[in-house]
């Protein structure tokens, strides 16, 4: 007894126990009190579990087939990698095995609806209020987290785009050319005696941009380098941040993209060209000037447009920024990558260029080295070799992406619920034999040999049929009739000035990150300025 009241003494406790079984009673209590935490912590992670796959197993109650997770229980964030890395082979391989009928794509992110191409002509026919476009481009390039969500607010650029800057193209189009010639002597290598190798997919992008920014802005905004440089290097990091941070959830995204550097130079950078356009934005309420066309008439700009515009959220210089560096991310390196994929198709198969630039030379001579917007549109072999590199090489696996707003049930009997994504795999129809016969095989002449008439109706720039070169239906790409003639006055001058020679055998084979693909960005070409040349002259 005396033992165990020296402990307690020791222990500090004889000072509020008298009675020392009072004491060994009441440790023992506690000793036998039990922790609830572990079992709540299970209880707590047992209904995550449960929530979890009662929401995967009713995820598809439209009973479609499901691509792109290999079980059911698979963690998003496994789902998420395997589909920017492997995003070509899951999409070929359901498209073979699904041919003809949806399947839900599992992402990561999201889930989409992936028909076939059959239902965009049911699809063309609905609103924006049913299937939204710009909301899905949104959502994939991460607009939150780069400005590219500003499409959500305005359609500025659609305005500009289709109802100022392309009727006005055929009088744009000597301004342009006599830009992109200027770009291309600054730029390119001008010694015909040598072999230089050059990094072109830069250099189009340069020269692409600067094309661009001719007819979206005008001069002298386009003629500022430091504006130009601005707007180049904002496109790179804003695909950079879309690859990065589309590995994530979306709720770690939010303060994981301030770790990287990309964002800060976006931050920067947005503040200095919003700096910049705004001045210019002041400077154009009062002396609105441009570049004028060949006949002498002032061209119009996205400028322009605001200043017709009756909306308010438009008249705006942050607005108006975001929009540019929108419009350049989904322009300049679209039409560098394609640019660059069309010259190498043409190096491997050279008996194909010779083709084109016979029929460059003829369509100089027929206007007498005076190129104006119908010489470049009325050049068919040359059409089809861009559809086909277009085919071969587009710069998205999937289109016709869409969000949709409100329950529509489909001709064939699926109906598509509100907040789905819906798209069409373009790309692995492009690679079917029995749409396009001997589909893996490069045929610059195949829509001109196939049947010139409907090649001559159905133009590159165009949006017939389920080619889906642009899109479809009425939210089809806005910019595809500038960028189309932006691409022929480049390649025409390129081919007529310039040779080239591959750094290895044929063209590689695209690389692909999430649905977005393009031209591997180790390739390499030899340039040569050709001693003999037309020297076209745009008017």
């Amino acid at each position: 007894m005396m033992t165990m009241i020296n402990e307690l003494r020791m222990t500090g406790l004889n000072s509020t126990v008298t009675n020392p079984f009072e004491v060994r009673l009441g440790t023992m209590a506690v000793w036998k009190k039990p922790d609830l935490t572990l079992p709540l912590l299970l209880i707590f992670l047992g209904s995550i579990f449960m929530i979890l796959c009662l929401r995967r197993f009713t995820e598809n109650g439209d009973g479609l087939p499901v691509v792109g997770r290999a079980f059911m229980l698979e963690p998003s964030f496994i789902t998420r990698l395997r589909f920017a890395f492997k995003s070509r082979d899951i999409l070929t391989d359901a498209y073979q095995k699904y041919n003809g009928t949806p399947y839900r794509l599992i992402r990561g992110d999201t889930n989409f609806v992936v028909l076939p191409s059959d239902y965009t002509t049911e699809l063309n026919r609905l609103s924006q209020e049913v299937l939204n476009s710009r909301a899905c481009h949104a959502f994939s390039l991460c607009g939150h987290l780069n400005g590219m969500n500003v499409v959500l607010h305005t359609d500025l650029h659609v305005r500009a785009l289709l109802s100022t800057i392309t009727p006005s193209l055929p009088r744009f189009t000597g301004p342009a050319s006599q830009r992109i010639g200027e770009s291309m002597n600054q730029i390119l290598p001008q010694d015909s005696n040598r072999w230089t190798e050059v990094d072109l997919m830069n250099k189009f992008a340069i020269i692409g941009g600067q094309a661009l920014a001719l007819s979206v802005v005008g001069s002298p905004l386009c003629d500022n380098a430091e504006f130009m440089q601005l707007l180049n290097e904002n496109t790179e990091d804003v695909f950079f941040l879309v690859f990065i941070m589309r590995l994530l959830p979306r709720i770690l995204q939010y303060s994981v993209v301030w770790f990287l550097p990309a964002k800060w130079r976006l931050w920067w950078r947005h503040k200095r060209i919003e700096g910049i356009v705004a001045t210019e934005f002041e400077r154009q309420k009062t002396q609105p000037t441009n570049l004028a066309a060949s006949d002498g008439s002032p061209l119009p700009s996205i400028f322009t447009c605001m200043k017709e515009t009756k909306k308010e959220n438009t008249l705006d210089s942050g607005v108006l920024t975001q929009l540019l560096t929108a419009i350049s991310a989904g322009g300049t390196f679209s039409v560098a990558n394609f640019i660059f994929a069309f010259i190498l198709d043409i190096l491997a198969h050279p008996h194909f260029l010779k083709d084109i630039r016979e029929e460059i030379q003829q369509k100089n001579t027929q206007v007498d080295g005076e190129w104006n917007f119908n010489a470049f549109e009325e050049l068919p072999r040359l059409d089809s070799a861009l559809k086909e590199t277009s085919r071969l090489a587009p710069g998205s696996l999937t289109t016709y992406s869409r969000v949709v707003m409100r329950d529509y049930k489909l001709s064939g009997g699926l109906t598509l619920r509100k907040g789905q994504f819906i798209c069409v795999d373009s790309s692995s129809r492009a690679a079917d034999d029995e749409v396009y016969p001997n589909a893996g095989h490069y045929d610059a002449l195949r829509s001109y040999n196939g049947g010139l008439e409907d090649h001559l109706v159905q133009p590159f720039k165009g949006v017939y049929g389920t080619d889906f070169r642009w899109g479809a239906g009425r939210r089809a790409c806005p910019g595809r009739y500038l960028a189309s003639i932006l691409m022929k006055i480049i390649i025409v001058k390129l081919l007529d000035e310039y040779d080239f020679e591959a750094c290895h055998q044929g063209r590689k084979e695209s690389f692909s990150m999430h649905e977005f693909s393009g031209i591997r960005p180790e390739t390499k070409v030899k340039l040569r300025r050709r001693k003999v040349s037309l020297g076209i002259f745009g008017v």
